[in-house]
């Protein structure tokens, strides 16, 4: 067994300790993926005494780097002020280290977690939901957000870049059910409301619209049928109301690697995935809300849950969702 520092005091570590430490090493790297991270790495503090650290990180942030240490505490009880207080002191004698986490199998106690919040030290404790040892419970709070068109205007615009309105012979103006527009892409004719979906579909995949958001339809590509086998070059110009709901919820996790923050009693997951979800069941049995304001807690991350149902489902109706490292998936969206 490595020698420990000599200003932590002894404690009994079960036969699992070193691999505690890199499964800590390897959540943090999933966390932070563009952070360099070190395993039992000796640092020389002010009082040039050598420090044995667990895990180091450290990362850019601008011309500086942060460094991290954190500790790793494979104890079967709950890591007491005692302990605390040396790690204090440890990172109170490293000049180059901002932040200290200490990581714990089986949680602090009250007095432990007294200390660390008045030194600004974060607390954890490991979750691996495949191990027995640190199978802790671990609910995962997350918002679903579903999107569908609730509206739009649109306008017909001409060759010579001036708004276009088309009339019947009898001087009225031709409904939109009554208009047809040639698709010079596809070689076919297709209703007003269908290109308007299929660009609210392609608007959909880069942003949520709003009201303000205009989007132009491709120059040259719409041909507005007039009737008796005449057309005019048209571009559609189109601004989108959507209808936003907030589903939110903890869902259990089939697999998750990350920390429990005991001050903020929050999951920190490095990887994770769901178990199965099902699209019914969220959009007619989860709370829910239209104001993101009102969603009861900080989710883990956003959800993109659904496009225009109607036309372009982006989930399947069951599903799970999963993370290995670094960001969150590409459907994930923050409003």
């Amino acid at each position: 067994m490595r020698e420990m520092c000599a200003s932590v005091p002894p404690a009994v570590k079960n036969e699992t300790w070193r691999e505690f430490e890199l499964l800590t090493a390897k959540i943090q790297k999933d966390i932070s993926p563009e952070a360099v991270i070190t395993h039992d790495e000796k640092i020389v503090g002010r009082s040039d005494a050598e420090h044995q650290c667990d895990v180091v990180l450290r990362a850019p942030i601008g011309q500086l780097e942060f460094t991290c240490v954190i500790e790793c505490k494979d104890h079967n009880e709950p890591i007491g002020s005692e302990v605390m207080r040396a790690f204090i002191g440890k990172i109170a004698d490293l000049p180059t280290v901002h932040q200290g986490i200490m990581v714990s199998a089986a949680g602090f106690t009250r007095d432990a977690l007294k200390l660390a919040r008045g030194h600004r030290i974060k607390t954890y404790k490991l979750v691996d939901a495949q191990n027995v040892r640190w199978r802790h419970e671990a609910l995962l709070p997350i918002v679903f957000i579903s999107v569908n068109l609730a509206g739009a205007m649109n306008k017909f615009v001409g060759a010579d870049g001036h708004p276009r309105t088309f009339y019947t012979a009898d001087g009225l103006i031709v409904s939109e059910d009554k208009m047809y527009l040639y698709d010079s892409q596809t070689q076919a004719y297709r209703r007003v409301r269908e290109v308007l979906e299929e660009m609210w579909d392609l608007t959909l995949d880069e942003r949520i619209p709003t009201p303000e958001h205009q989007v132009a339809s491709e120059p040259g590509r719409f041909l507005f049928y007039l009737g008796e086998n005449r057309h005019e070059p048209v571009l559609i110009q189109a601004a989108f109301t959507p209808a936003i709901t907030y589903h939110y919820n903890t869902i259990s996790l089939a697999m998750c690697q990350g920390f429990i923050d005991e001050q903020e009693s929050r999951l920190v997951p490095g990887s994770y995935e769901t178990t199965p979800l099902d699209t019914h069941v969220i959009i007619h049995d989860w709370p829910s809300t239209t104001e993101k304001a009102k969603v009861p807690f900080v989710p883990v991350n956003f959800f993109y849950l659904c496009g225009f149902i109607h036309r372009k489902p982006r989930t399947p109706r069951h599903f799970t969702i999963g993370r290995t490292s670094g960001a969150p998936d590409d459907d994930a969206i923050i409003l």
